[in-house]
């Protein structure tokens, strides 16, 4: 793992692309709405891979890898704990050896979870009270707790599509995946303070110096121009999947124009608005915002995202737990940025 700038590191993960992979490969329909460059290869290759499956392997993707859920991607901070993030013969050994308890515990972590944490795994009742107060929306709440039920089934259905996956499309492609992997590396091995700030100050207000203890960066072919956050309190550690295309367009300085259009998209939508208004009026954390604006996880998940991709909010650390502010300097900034691209002032 290098370290590029104080508790800042980068490092490749073959285990982290892979359930990358999975998930794009079930929402590449929805994900299409991403712009920015041309990306017609991406494209096809996510949709040629895709062709390859058969039915049962897109509706096994659907089910740990849905949108509203993305329960495949939950694994990411156990795995780190566990050291199992590299190397992916080793990851598919601990996650067949994995006692089922851990398994659904990364489960409850879907989204915006409920801060409340179950204290026995075998009681039906309270895991069925935790699944019942998330804010997941109802068909992935009842599709957990049918996970949770078939307990026998459900770590061999997960522990065999992502054998499938990696078998038949990440391995054989894993020579370019990692060249793109080493190329974002070494971009970001290069980067100033003032770069890579531009791809997690979105996130953590690190001016208040309440940055996680450590913060790791894997460069992401299969996000491409998306993040992935993940933060534990128990360790402090935030690590970041973060889009090869961010990368990119964070060393491009000359693509001002596009990220004026970014913001404006961002602040002409009608949920956002609602976000950054109670965001206002005062931080809260993201469970506490899906249920005062009455919207589920992922929807709240997704928004918080893009906003904070744009840096129109950011994260604040208190005591290990993480509430989100709206970053007004930067809205006042993004306005002003858009009346001066729109209108020709006279000289």
């Amino acid at each position: 793992m290098k370290n590029v700038s104080d508790n800042y590191y980068v490092e490749q993960s073959d285990v982290f692309e892979l359930l990358a992979l999975m998930f794009r490969l079930n929402n590449y329909e929805y994900m299409q709405s991403e712009k920015h460059r041309k990306k017609e290869s991406f494209n096809h290759f996510i949709q040629d891979s895709f062709s390859l499956l058969s039915d049962e392997t897109k509706k096994e993707l659907d089910c740990f890898f849905h949108k509203d859920s993305f329960f495949g991607l939950t694994f990411v901070q156990l795995l780190y704990q566990h050291n199992k993030w590299h190397d992916i013969p080793s990851f598919l050994s601990f996650l067949a050896q994995l006692e089922f308890e851990e398994i659904i515990s990364a489960f409850l972590t879907s989204g915006y979870s409920s801060p409340e944490r179950v204290e026995d795994y075998t009681d039906r009742q309270e895991v069925f009270s935790h699944i019942q107060s998330s804010v997941l929306p109802f068909s992935e709440q009842a599709k957990l707790f049918y996970l949770y039920f078939d307990k026998e089934n459900t770590k061999q259905r997960f522990l065999k599509v992502v054998e499938e996956i990696n078998e038949k499309i990440y391995q054989p492609s894993i020579k370019k995946i990692n060249a793109y992997h080493e190329d974002s590396i070494h971009k970001l091995s290069g980067m100033n303070r003032k770069q890579i700030y531009k791809i997690t100050n979105p996130h953590f207000d690190s001016f208040e110096a309440n940055e996680p203890n450590k913060i790791i960066l894997a460069p992401s072919y299969f996000y491409y121009n998306s993040s992935l956050f993940s933060y534990s309190s128990e360790s402090d550690i935030a690590i970041y999947l973060i889009g090869t295309e961010i990368i990119e367009q964070t060393m491009d300085e000359s693509r001002e124009e596009d990220k004026v259009i970014d913001l404006a998209k961002a602040l002409s939508d009608r949920t956002k608005i609602k976000i950054i208004k109670e965001l206002n009026r005062q931080p809260r954390y993201g469970f506490e915002l899906a249920k005062q604006l009455n919207l589920s996880s992922p929807t709240i998940s997704h928004h918080i995202s893009k906003l904070s991709d744009l840096g129109l909010i950011t994260a604040k650390r208190y005591e290990n737990k993480i509430f989100y502010q709206a970053n007004q300097k930067l809205i006042e900034e993004a306005l002003k940025s858009m009346s001066d691209m729109l209108i020709q002032k006279e000289r």
